[in-house]
């Protein structure tokens, strides 16, 4: 399997735990079609796109480990699988995440004035989804930069074909080297 389909798979998980572990908001109902966030628990907004953001920076720091550890495949193509495993692992984990929010925090159809209801409290911000490909894009940065191999320990050298200098002409014994006029 490849480190996009690694990253998916991790990312569902981390989507479940995340939907399980974000705390939801309470509304208060004053339409039938809608309400209004009870004192302080707007800041529930906050904390889910906190959470979000630490879950899935770990997940990218998890991804560009373990992806630098296949030696063979280091260089410009494994930055750019693990950026779009990791972007991709974003979205993944919050699609997953809210699908777990919406399940976990059923609102009902039929809706009361003055009746207290609690959904999920979603992403918040599509910028949270930079955590990963940010943080992973780090992890190789410093990788690369702690590897004391010029071709990154991948076995490939990065050979550079010179011409042969030409050989220094000889001198035959007790002859005075030549000077140009």
């Amino acid at each position: 399997m490849t480190i996009v389909g690694w990253t998916v798979v991790a990312s569902i998980v981390v989507g479940v735990v995340w939907g399980l572990v974000v705390p939801g908001e309470q509304l208060l109902v004053v339409a039938p079609d809608g309400g209004i966030p009870l004192t302080a628990e707007s800041m529930h907004r906050f904390d889910a796109a906190a959470m979000f953001a630490c879950f899935t920076a770990g997940l990218g720091a998890v991804v560009a480990v373990a992806a630098w550890t296949r030696a063979s495949l280091r260089g410009p193509a494994l930055v750019g699988s693990v950026l779009l495993a990791c972007v991709l692992g974003a979205v993944v984990v919050a699609a997953v995440g809210d699908l777990v929010g919406v399940v976990r925090f059923q609102v009902p159809d039929v809706l009361t004035e003055g009746e207290i209801v609690t959904r999920g409290t979603g992403l918040g911000t599509p910028l949270v989804l930079l955590f990963a490909p940010l943080v992973a894009s780090i992890a190789l940065a410093v990788a690369a930069v702690l590897n004391a191999h010029d071709d990154l320990g991948s076995g490939r050298s990065a050979t550079i074909s010179r011409s042969p200098r030409p050989p220094a002409p000889t001198i035959p014994e007790g002859e005075a080297p030549r000077t140009r006029p």
